[in-house]
Order: C-alpha cells, then structure tokens, then sequence
C-alpha cells in the first residue's frame, strides 16, 4: 500500500494492529461530519506572538506611508522586491509602481491625512431658502 502521511511518501503499509479493515460501515463513530475544527483567531494570535511578532499600531501605518511619500521609485522597486519585509509594506511598495499608482497614494494620503472637507448646500426648490417647519409632539 502506497500513502502519503505526513507529506512523507510511504511505500510500507499502516502496521497491522493501526489498520481499520472494517471502514466506516461498521465503525460510525470516526466519521468526522464536520470536518476538520477550524482555527481560532486567538490561536493564530498566540502563534504569531511565539514567533516573535509584534502588533502594528495605526500610528506605525501613518509613519511608513509618509514615509514611503519621500522615496524615489528605484527605492520602492528595492522595497517591493525585499522578501525579508513585511508583506504589507512590499504590497503598497508594489502598488504605488503599478499603473495605479496615482489611486494607491491617494487611498493613502486619505489614510494618512483624512479626506478633505466636503462642503454640501443645501436649498429648497429652484435654489430658494430652506424653511423648516417645527410640529409640536401629540400629548
């Protein structure tokens, strides 16, 4: 019997006393209808702190976009094609040199710096004043 376990290619059978030679016909019970348990997030979490990573705050985000800003494209060329940093900051490297590049730095800037102000007037029919008409509440 040929297997793969473990991403390990086997040419030696399961031992005789691991093999299940009554399948899940008699055996119901090690059906696993659910299928394999997801993941939490908090172990994820837990995994990544183990490595050794740490959380970005949102003021870490604003440092690197700004100063991303001040870089010449063949700097962000060595940066996008860096594999030792982070996937986060060689994506935006990436996308700030793509033929998007102008749509990229303005998500940034609004992420940075906020969007600007947006006056709206607003007026009644045909441009006339606005009259607002007060009801008093029913008792």
């Amino acid at each position: 019997m040929n297997g793969l376990i473990n991403n390990y290619i086997t040419t030696m059978p399961f031992p005789k006393e691991k093999r299940n030679t009554n399948g899940f016909k008699t055996n119901k019970q090690n059906i696993n209808r659910k299928g394999r348990p997801r993941r939490l997030v908090s172990s994820i979490i837990q995994d990544l702190k183990e490595k050794g990573i740490v959380q970005v705050k949102a003021t870490d985000i604003v440092e690197a976009f700004e100063m991303l800003f001040n870089l010449e494209s063949k700097e962000i060329a060595e940066i996008a094609n860096n594999d030792k940093n982070p996937y986060f900051i060689r994506r935006v490297a990436k996308e700030m040199l793509s033929g998007k590049g102008f749509d990229i730095i303005e998500r940034m800037i609004d992420r940075v710096h906020g969007k600007p102000k947006q006056a709206t007037e607003i007026t009644g029919k045909d441009g006339e004043n606005l009259t607002v008409n007060f009801v008093p509440a029913k008792k």
